[in-house]
Order: C-alpha cells, then structure tokens, then sequence
C-alpha cells in the first residue's frame, strides 16, 4: 500500500483539525477538510496558518461545506468534533469510507461508549493527543507535549490501525496502548477540572492556580473525579505521563509535597491554557458540560458516590448558560462552594 495515495477527510474546524490537516496535506497526503466562515479561500482551498513545535507554515487545505460535499470515498475520517456532535455524524461519515477504511475519533470525552456502539469494530480508532492548540488572530499555536496515543476498545489492532500509526508518526511521536479507556479518562479529569474552573471565573490556568481558592477547588475537582473513576477499576494512567493523580490526590506529607510540586510546574508551563466551556459560552455556543461534567454526575448516581464540588460547579456553569449568572472571579468564593465544606476557610 502506498500510503500518500491514502485519501483522508477531516471533520472539525476548531483549533485541532485544521492542525491535523495542515500537517497531512504539507507531507503529501490527498486531504479535504470541512471547513465554513470566514478566511481566505483560493478557489476551493482555504489557508491555514500554524506555528508552534510543528513550525512555522502556511498551508491551503481543500475545503467543502459538509461530509456529503466529499469529492471521493475516504480511507480515514478523522472526527475532531465536540463530543455532541461527534455522536450525531458518525453514521453519515461511515457512509462515505472505503470497504476498508476507519472512522478515526478525537474524543476525551465519555461519549466514547456511545460511539463505540455506532462503529463496526473494525472502522474505529480512537486517538489521544498530547498535542494542545490555542487560536490567536494570526493562525494556530501548537504544542506538542506527548505526541499521539491510539487505541481501541474491547478488540485486537487491525490492519488499518497500524497503516494510520505510520501516516501519524510522519507528525510526531506516535504508538499503540492497549489501554485506551486508562489514557482517556486521565485526560477527562484534567481537561474537565481546568474547563469547569475556567468557565465560572473566566480566568486561564495559571491564574486559577494563582488564586486561593482556585488552587483549593482544583485539587478538589481532581480528587473527586480520580476517586469516583477508580471505583469502576479502570487502570487510570498518569496524565500526559507525567503526573501521578494517586500521588496528588494523596494527603501524607510526601503527596503534599508533590501537589505543590506539580502545581508549581502546571503553573509555569501551562499558564495560559483556556477553558474550551468558556470559549464556547463567550461565543453563545453549545457547550460539552453535559459531557465533561454531567458524565461524572452520571456515574457518581449510580455509584452513589458523592461528588459534592463537581455538582455545585456544574449548576452553576448551567446557570451561566441560561443567563442566571456572570462569569467571573468571584465565583470562587460563591456560598455554594464555601458551604460544602465550612470548615474550609476560603481567602480573598
């Protein structure tokens, strides 16, 4: 098989497709990604700019306005979408692969059993990416922490798998785990911790760990969600591969001593990491609360686990929605937050 005469349509036109799509057209590959708005188009291309640990290029990407509008059967479809979204289009882009080609998801999210169920065994690839970008006027950043993870769930690897291995290693670092729930889930509490703090006080993780009371809530969202997702046995992996939630979350004084770390680090790295809940509630756009947080509320219910912190802050992010609350810093210190535990005392 010759992999650049591999045909490959993306779907996602937020910070990671246009990434994805840039980087496989740049290193030969037929790609058209769905694309609509705004930009600069020449004929039925639009060009994208990205910098960042992948360089520094421009690039026109052939674009159509929807999965239906693909010009040919693809080889992968890679779906980069919202997770409500992602579930609503699965069973439109098999219908455009080839007799061999894969449905390749994007998701860190628990809608992953859902599609799972959506998806012959055979089609699915599920990517996990320590890869973030972040949009700024003059093109996309990129950064480039631990490369790709793929696996599957509940089967072996198949062929095709292992030819979309090699086209994503041309990227970054790329390999196969057999453990793809333990690499999802580790990202789920961390991406839903710094989503939901973000969006009630419109600030980036930086100043969230700068703040107080901030620090405090993150360590306890992070605590609740590792707890609850260990009841169900799941080998939960060290995130990004580098922190150890057990350790963390643990409260004798050698894992204090590595939360302090850890957050120093976090704080110093990642200081200008946003909310992707708080993009989408400045814009007016569906939010993935349902996914990120209610997930955790879902399981937590049938767990009987309490979960006291992550239930106060997703009534207060669905407040937001609705128009009965503003974001802001303030939103720390709300009575509902400092009333779950009134021994705490939380600091202005």
């Amino acid at each position: 098989m010759k992999y650049h005469d591999l045909k490959i349509g993306i779907v996602g036109t937020g910070s990671l497709g246009p990434v994805l799509a840039v980087e496989l057209a740049s290193n030969g590959y037929d790609v058209e990604l769905v694309a609509e708005g705004k930009g600069i188009y020449i004929d039925d291309s639009k060009a994208f700019h990205i910098m960042g640990d992948f360089g520094d290029k421009t690039y026109l990407v052939p674009t159509v306005k929807s999965i239906s509008d693909f010009t040919s059967k693809k080889d992968f479809i890679i779906l980069a979408t919202k997770a409500f979204q992602t579930v609503k289009i699965v069973e439109e882009a098999l219908e455009h692969l080839t007799p061999v080609g894969a449905i390749v998801t994007v998701q860190n999210v628990f809608s992953l059993d859902r599609i799972f169920k959506l998806i012959p065994p055979e089609k699915s690839i599920c990517l996990y990416l320590d890869i973030f970008t972040s949009s700024r006027p003059y093109g996309r950043v990129v950064v480039d922490s631990g490369g790709i993870t793929m696996g599957v769930y509940d089967k072996d690897i198949f062929p095709m798998m292992q030819v979309f291995e090699k086209i994503m290693r041309e990227m970054c670092s790329t390999h196969i785990t057999n453990n793809i729930w333990g690499y999802l889930l580790s990202r789920n509490i961390m991406n839903a911790t710094i989503s939901a703090l973000g969006a009630i006080s419109g600030m980036p993780l930086g100043d969230i760990l700068g703040n107080y009371n901030g620090r405090y809530l993150f360590n306890r969202l992070i605590e609740e969600g590792y707890s609850l997702l260990k009841k169900f046995r799941i080998n939960i992996l060290p995130y990004a591969g580098k922190l150890d939630y057990e350790l963390f979350t643990n409260k004798s004084f050698k894992g204090r001593i590595y939360n302090y770390k850890m957050t120093k680090i976090m704080r110093k790295n990642n200081p200008h990491i946003r909310s992707s809940i708080l993009y989408d509630l400045e814009q007016g756009k569906q939010t993935e609360i349902e996914y990120v947080l209610g997930s955790f509320i879902k399981y937590g219910d049938r767990l009987k686990f309490k979960i006291p912190y992550t239930r106060a802050i997703y009534t207060m992010i669905k407040e937001i929605e609705n128009g009965m609350r503003r974001i802001s810093p303030e939103a720390f210190y709300d009575p509902t937050l400092v009333n779950i535990d009134k021994r705490r005392i939380f600091k202005k």
